[in-house]
């Protein structure tokens, strides 16, 4: 960043994550000022992407699923192309079950034929697409507790299940039906049908001129690492990293934001990293905030990586996955991912990786163990599943305490009540995947979706008048 502090600037963005990230940049395109302040020596929170011994290892996120146009469009802003998943691999989905892998079904004929539920529970399936109850009143139900009621408790079990805990990091029984698929919510309330969900959702859809999205799992080459850099790169001397915020104070009608290198006033504010963290900074401005904030759960998740010679593993790997429903109760593993059968060039040619799911709320011990208690548990846990042989060529781990929030029943009603709370303090804005999902590209889209609104607000605001900082 050009300048000395005390600076001045129209947006602080306190956080570099891929939500401050993309939010830095929407804004600038948009021609506003911002500064980025990042607390750590790199921008990009969990999403880290190591080179190791040929490699390619991603520390948080594995790849993006791509369910809106808002992640296409920042890719051509970029010039950034993705890369594709290997399309076969990433439709072979495993779940265990009674300690035996068995294939997802993609397809109606799959769901009659599929070994995964008894036969009992297909037909409570296929019944519940054509004819299943509503919810009755203001209650705000589990994903569990949905998917019972619309496709029968052993598909709750099995497929709901095993779902939340790859996509949340958290059981199904525990998390709101509301929070986390919000844009099913109304239709649960209104349709008889799993068919009538499906095409209440497309006339919202219709009604708001949202294009239907494709759905498509996407990488770069050399890693998500690549998203960060280049975002990272447009926004230049506006990112500032090592610069963890001490305070925020209001002066007048601006904002003065205290960090470890100085010093900026702006006209807007905006957190975007986690809950309680966004809290402390922001108490003062808004009372009543930090509690609330403070309130929202968060839990922690870890990966292992093990390479091996093809050779050395027992499984052909010929899939995306598996992962473990409540039931099946594998310490410290929620699932594990094939990466080198997703991406080719995760792993030297004539080797294989195969990438460890650990923590969560089952198992939130995990994060306390060191990396080779890691590392040793989740090689013996996969060892039975997937046949290794010998010790792999490569093994790594990393673990984020604290990373993924979970979104209990009651969290949609807490987050509006943040909102309500920010309403009375203009010029003041929190984000982050405690809010509207914890994917990259939910991120993206929140995110580009929040600099309108910021754009519109400091257009008809003055600047601080003092030195500038970019």
């Amino acid at each position: 960043m050009a300048g000395t502090s005390p600076g001045t600037t129209q947006v602080v963005i306190v956080g570099a994550g891929i939500t401050g990230l993309t939010l830095g940049h929407a804004l600038v395109r948009r021609g506003v000022d911002v500064v980025v302040l990042e607390a750590g020596p790199r921008a990009g929170g969990v999403i880290q992407t190591i080179g190791q011994a040929g490699y390619t290892l991603e520390q948080g996120p594995f790849s993006v699923m791509v369910r809106s146009g808002a992640f296409g469009e920042l890719l051509g802003e970029l010039g950034l192309r993705s890369v594709d998943v290997d399309a076969d691999a990433s439709k072979k989905r495993f779940v265990i079950r009674d300690g035996v892998m068995r294939q997802v079904p993609t397809s109606p004929m799959g769901l009659l034929k599929t070994p995964l539920l008894s036969l009992g529970g297909r037909l409570r399936v296929l019944r519940g697409v054509v004819r299943s109850a509503p919810r009755t009143g203001d209650t705000d139900e589990t994903m569990y507790q949905v998917a019972s009621r619309r496709i029968g408790e052993e598909a709750a079990k099995y497929l709901a299940g095993a779902a939340a805990v790859g996509i949340f990091a958290a059981e199904a029984d525990e998390l709101s039906f509301d929070a986390c698929i919000p844009r099913y919510s109304k239709a649960d309330r209104e349709e008889r049908s799993i068919v009538g969900m499906l095409k209440s959702r497309q006339r919202d859809m219709d009604a708001a001129g949202e294009q239907k999205g494709t759905r498509a799992m996407v990488g770069f080459d050399g890693g998500l690492k690549t998203l960060i850099d280049t975002l990272s790169a447009a926004l230049g001397d506006r990112l500032l990293c090592n610069a963890p915020v001490e305070s925020i104070e209001r002066v007048g009608e601006f904002y003065r934001v205290r960090h470890g290198r100085g010093e900026v006033e702006a006209g807007a504010v905006v957190t975007a990293i986690a809950p309680a963290g966004a809290g402390r900074l922001l108490g003062p401005l808004v009372p009543g905030i930090a509690p609330e904030l403070g309130a929202v759960e968060m839990t922690g998740l870890g990966v292992v990586h093990l390479g091996f010679r093809r050779q050395d593993v027992g499984h052909s790997l010929d899939g995306f996955g598996f992962l473990l429903p409540k039931s099946e109760r594998i310490e410290p593993l929620l699932g594990c991912i094939w990466a080198s059968s997703i991406f080719t060039d995760a792993a030297p040619e004539g080797q294989v990786l195969v990438r460890a799911i650990i923590g969560g709320t089952r198992w939130p011990d995990a994060m306390r163990w060191s990396e080779a208690q890691l590392i040793e548990r989740a090689h013996a846990s996969l060892k039975p599943i997937l046949g290794f042989r010998g010790e792999p060529v490569l093994a790594q781990a990393c673990y984020w305490p604290g990373a993924v929030p979970v979104y209990r029943p009651g969290h949609a009603a807490r987050v509006e009540r943040v909102q309500k709370l920010l309403a009375g303090a203009p010029g003041v804005w929190c984000q982050g995947n405690w809010v509207g999902g914890l994917g990259v590209n939910d991120r993206v889209v929140a995110a580009r979706a929040l600099a309108g609104e910021i754009a519109a607000f400091v257009e008809h605001r003055p600047a601080p008048v003092g030195q500038e900082v970019a």
